[in-house]
């Protein structure tokens, strides 16, 4: 705590040059103030010293410029910063040679400096009592720049600087000015403006848009995109400098200003929220596709993620690198580091401590079981991450009423702020160990890396795009399996999930509250997630919304298939479902759902037959990269009905002599087989039929989004039957016999159908009615023709540089696989390398396998 009282200024650099000179001087200047920076506050103390060192060089030899402007306020004394026995530090040294440098101000750069100075006002710690002379100084500086910048610009024609006109700068960080048109202009300037033009005139008049989205990226450039603005018609600019953000607006002169009035009400209503959105959004659009993130990669995106101009802080360029190599998308990278930055400034110091308070209550931890330690692991009182920052918010309310620093951080940064559960893992870095607590219900979710991850990510991206294009004509569905729910055997339940403090029991007939920790167990409940989501417009509206609907199967006679899914998939569809031709799947690329599977393939085309859809889509994800299927992030809202859950297998009467002995889902099978005429499916089934129901009521509970969880009924083996038969009719194949990809592409009747309709590659899918008049395998096309004349395949992503193309840039190429890096490793060191040193042998097949695709 000692250190942490201490304070620290800048050190002093060799003064070599006048910049020096100055930056010394300053430090002197907060000496003798008796102030300086706490040690976690280095980024403020570099942004402060960047800032006003610039500025005061910029003014060095200057100062009496200001003197002589008419209704300029005086310069601070306390910063006029002057050599012994010259005016200007402005002397550079070379040997016995002096070169003396003409000081010059330039109109452009001492707005960027007053901008600057404009921000670093707002900051906090210059609110602070023993801060206040700083502040009056760095305010009066502020303020005399100002009034320079007002003198210059009346002094200027409006042509030759439509732009500059701060008359209008009030108190609260707000500039709204107008900007006359140009209409003589050089070509090179309306080539600049064109993008922002066109923008403009495609929306009604006062219909503001963030520059964010036009300007280019660094930050000077920006600058002087926005002061040097020339358009051919009239808007009003309006600055905010806290947060910072530029929107301009399209107005008539003739007008009055009552409808700007209502466009600036309309910004400030959730500003800070918009100027966020909109800077995450751009920040998606110019880095999101990045394949490979290099060092000048993280600092330029760091360097644009910055809401000041101080340099990039190593520690910081670190972490990001971390978390975007982890897989986390870059707005996700981006709110995780600015929660960072707002704890080290002690924005959440009543939030921890009320965390502290919860934590310390008797029944939230306990011990872990088969460890010993200091460390506690949250137990099932808190069934969530979110219900345990909910009792953190009661309890800061509660113990600080009305504070003005009553923040709350995000979730993501939350939970990092917990001991991670293996701490010799890289993950391991990411966490802060604030709090000496494990969180085991609800835990971070990890996955190997794979090298098609960022392909296999923007491939994804494109089917939302395509599937958002055609949002009113279209429906999507992400599924995954759920991990199986052990039914333990009679009178032995077991739980749902690990390591359980109480118990809800199903078969049992109330003797007790007693569950078994684990068990080899036979029976097993499938709770399959499929998510119906309405395609949204925009991708970068929410895709984490829709309908869930879990269906319960038995894993011994009702396992998961390509079959069973298509089965259920058209099974689960409403009415209104039918009245949509294209439909969309994501899934996580599992057995039941690889796309280079043939009985994937056929499932799909039954689907498109039998729903009669124009075009069907479906992406699969990179192995260990299920983290991308919105189905994986409804799984630990799933997760919650299940805890203090523990099933057993009900008793079956006169029939259990028949299944008591079997350990095993194989001695289930094999008894099916042996004695037919005993239906031992259906006794699977009336053995988990209350634990099913005890999870359907529980699953029905949730909701997802506003959502209610909807319970499906699972496909019968007739239902799957009926499929086969469809399919075998319509392309002659056998499905008495096992399916060979190669024999049944041959098929002559399949060769014709992928030829017309199909486009497949490594992780796509695709299905699409061709535009003959007559087609034997489906009926008419039922989208509007100029819409259906629209509908090209969903591309795949293609490399340009080190960045993936945009979906705009490569929508109507045909989809293939030659960007896909793990089919570009051929050759390659690294996969020589891997290759066995004997000869490829099917005797030697057991000696080493190296499969990349399960």
């Amino acid at each position: 705590m000692k250190n942490a009282a201490m304070v620290k200024l800048p050190e002093e650099k060799a003064e070599n040059d006048g910049r020096s000179c100055i930056h010394n001087r300053v430090v002197q200047y907060l000496r003798e103030q008796s102030i300086g920076f706490r040690p976690f506050q280095k980024n403020e103390m570099d942004a402060f010293m960047t800032t006003v060192g610039s500025t005061l060089w910029q003014l060095d030899g200057s100062w009496h410029k200001f003197h002589t402007a008419s209704n300029v306020q005086a310069l601070p004394e306390s910063l006029h910063f002057v050599p012994e026995g010259r005016d200007s530090y402005r002397i550079l040294h070379h040997g016995n040679h002096k070169k003396k440098c003409t000081p010059q101000i330039k109109s452009d750069e001492l707005l960027v400096n007053y901008e600057r100075l404009e921000l670093l006002t707002t900051k906090r710690y210059l609110q602070a009592e023993d801060w206040k002379p700083v502040l009056r100084d760095i305010q009066q500086l502020k303020d005399s720049i100002g009034d320079y910048l007002r003198h210059v610009f009346r002094a200027c024609d409006v042509k030759s600087a439509p732009s500059c006109d701060l008359e209008k700068v009030d108190v609260e960080n707000r500039v709204l000015k107008v900007v006359l048109p140009v209409h003589q202009r050089d070509e090179s300037v309306k080539l600049r403006y064109k993008d922002l033009e066109k923008r403009l005139l495609d929306v009604p008049t006062y219909t503001e848009l963030n520059m964010i989205f036009v300007t280019p990226i660094e930050r000077r450039m920006k600058h002087k995109y926005i002061i040097r603005l020339q358009l051919g018609f009239a808007v009003h600019l309006y600055r905010t400098y806290s947060p910072n953000a530029t929107f301009v607006w399209r107005i008539d002169l003739s007008d009055s200003d009552v409808n700007s009035a209502l466009v600036v009400a309309r910004i400030e209503k959730n500003l800070f929220e918009r100027v966020m959105a909109d800077k995450l959004k751009k920040l998606e659009e110019t880095f999101g596709g990045t394949a490979n993130w290099t060092e000048s990669k993280v600092l330029e995106l760091v360097s644009a993620a910055q809401e000041d101009d101080s340099p990039p802080n190593g520690a910081t360029q670190a972490g990001y690198k971390l978390l975007l190599d982890e897989g986390y998308g870059v707005s996700e990278a981006v709110e995780l580091e600015k929660d960072a930055v707002a704890c080290s400034t002690g924005k959440f110091s009543n939030f921890w401590d009320s965390v502290s308070k919860v934590l310390a209550a008797d029944d939230l931890t306990v011990a872990e079981e088969r460890r010993h330690g200091e460390t506690s692991w949250i137990s099932p009182l808190c069934v969530s991450l979110s219900d345990l920052m909910r009792k953190c918010e009661v309890e800061m309310e509660r113990s600080f009423p009305n504070s003005p620093m009553n923040f709350i951080p995000s979730y993501e940064y939350f939970r990092l702020q917990f001991v991670p559960r293996n701490s010799h893992t890289e993950v391991s870095k990411r966490y802060y160990g604030r709090f000496d607590v494990k969180f085991g219900l609800q835990k971070r979710t990890l996955h190997k890396s794979h090298v098609d991850q960022h392909f296999g990510a923007k491939q994804f991206q494109f089917l939302k795009a395509m599937a958002g294009k055609f949002c009113d004509h279209s429906l999507a569905f992400f599924m995954d399996d759920k991990a199986t729910i052990p039914v333990g055997f009679v009178g032995a339940p077991v739980s749902a999930t690990r390591r359980q403090r109480s118990v809800l029991m199903a078969g049992l007939d109330g003797r007790g509250l007693n569950a078994m920790d684990h068990d080899n167990i036979p029976q097993h409940i499938v709770p399959s997630v499929s998510i119906k989501i309405v395609p949204p417009k925009e991708l970068t509206d929410s895709w984490y919304c829709g309908k869930p609907i879990i269906t319960l199967k038995d894993a011994i006679f009702q396992p998961s298939s390509a079959f069973r899914h298509a089965a259920e998939v058209v099974k689960h569809l409403s009415v209104a479902d039918h009245n949509r031709p294209m439909m969309f799947f994501g899934t996580d690329g599992g057995p039941d759902h690889n796309v280079t599977s043939i009985l994937v393939m056929l499932s799909y085309i039954y689907i498109f037959i039998e729903l009669d859809l124009d075009f069907l889509g479906a992406a699969r994800t990179p192995p260990n990269f299920s983290v991308v299927n919105p189905a994986e992030r409804f799984m630990s809202v799933a997760n919650i009905a299940l805890v203090g859950v523990s099933l057993s297998r009900n008793n079956l009467g006169a029939d259990e002599k028949k299944v008591k002995s079997f350990t095993s889902k194989k001695q289930w099978r094999d008894a099916h087989q042996k004695r037919p005429d005993i239906d031992y499916p259906q006794l699977a089934l009336d053995g988990t039929k209350d634990a099913r129901k005890l999870l359907s009521d529980r699953f029905e509970r949730l909701t997802y989004k506003g959502e209610q969880v909807q319970i499906g009924e699972p496909a019968t083996e007739e239902e799957i039957s009926e499929l086969k038969l469809k399919i075998s009719a319509l392309f002659d194949i056998d499905f008495s016999a096992a399916l060979l990809k190669a024999k049944v592409l041959k098929v002559p009747a399949v060769e014709e159908f992928f030829a017309d309709h199909v486009r497949c590659t490594k992780y796509t899918f695709q299905v699409k009615k061709c535009k003959k008049d007559e087609c034997r395998f489906h009926e008419k096309i039922r989208l509007p023709v100029e819409v259906f004349d629209d509908v090209h395949w969903v591309p795949s992503p293609e490399l340009k540089g080190d960045h993936y193309l945009n979906f705009e840039d490569v929508y109507g190429r045909e989809p293939t696989d030659k960007d896909v890096p793990s089919l570009n490793t051929a050759g390659s060191l690294e996969s020589d390398a891997l290759k066995p040193p004997f000869p490829l042998a099917h005797t030697r097949a057991r000696m080493i396998v190296r499969c990349t695709e399960c």
